[in-house]
C-alpha cells in the first residue's frame, strides 16, 4: 500500500499546492539555509521549510541507494531482501519528504524529480511520469527529469516513448 499512497499524495499535493518560488538550480542538497532575519509567518519560511523537506529528503535517497548496494552484495537471499526491505522504507521515506517540499514550494522542480525518481523506484512509473512532467514544465531543460523520465518509459516497457524522451 506505500505505493499506492505515494500516487495519493502526489494528486493531491498536484490539486492542493499553492504557488510558490523556485529554488537554485541542480539536483543534490540546497543550501543557504540560514535564517533571512524575518519573522514567522513572513514569505520566506515555506521557503525555509520545503528547503528542510528537500534535503530530508535527499538524506533518505541516500539511505535507499546504500540498502540497495547492500542487497547488491548480499551473502544470502535473506539478507538481500531485508536490505531490499529497508531500502524500499527510505525511498517511501523520501517521497513523503519531496512531497511535503512541493507542497511548501510547488515550483521546486528539483522535488518534483526527486518524487519521479521515488516513485520509479517503487515501480510506481506512471505517477513518476507525472511528476516528471512537472518538473520538465517548471524547468524544460533541466537533464535529470529528462533522463529518469526516459528510464520510467523502460521501466512500463514503452520503447519508443523512451527513445522520445
Amino acid at each position: 500500500m506505500r505505493v499506492s499512497r505515494g500516487i495519493l499524495g502526489l494528486a493531491v499535493t498536484l490539486m492542493v499546492a499553492p504557488v510558490g518560488i523556485g529554488f537554485a538550480h541542480g539536483g543534490g542538497s540546497m543550501s543557504g539555509g540560514g535564517t533571512t532575519g524575518s519573522t514567522a509567518g513572513s514569505p520566506s519560511r515555506p521557503e525555509e521549510m520545503a528547503k528542510a523537506a528537500y534535503n530530508s529528503g535527499v538524506h533518505s535517497l541516500k539511505e535507499a541507494k546504500e540498502y540497495e548496494a547492500d542487497a547488491a552484495k548480499a551473502s544470502n537471499p535473506q539478507k538481500s531482501a531485508k536490505a531490499l526491505d529497508k531500502a524500499h522504507q527510505y525511498y517511501s521515506k523520501a517521497l513523503e519528504q519531496f512531497i511535503d517540499a512541493v507542497s511548501q514550494q510547488p515550483k521546486m522542480y528539483q522535488a518534483w524529480n526527486y518524487i519521479g525518481f521515488a516513485n520509479r523506484h517503487l515501480g510506481s512509473y506512471d505517477a513518476a511520469l507525472t511528476a516528471y512532467a512537472k518538473a520538465l514544465e517548471l524547468n524544460p531543460a533541466y537533464p535529470e527529469a529528462i533522463e529518469y523520465r526516459g528510464e520510467a518509459y523502460l521501466g512500463l516497457n514503452k520503447i519508443d516513448e523512451a527513445k522520445e524522451a
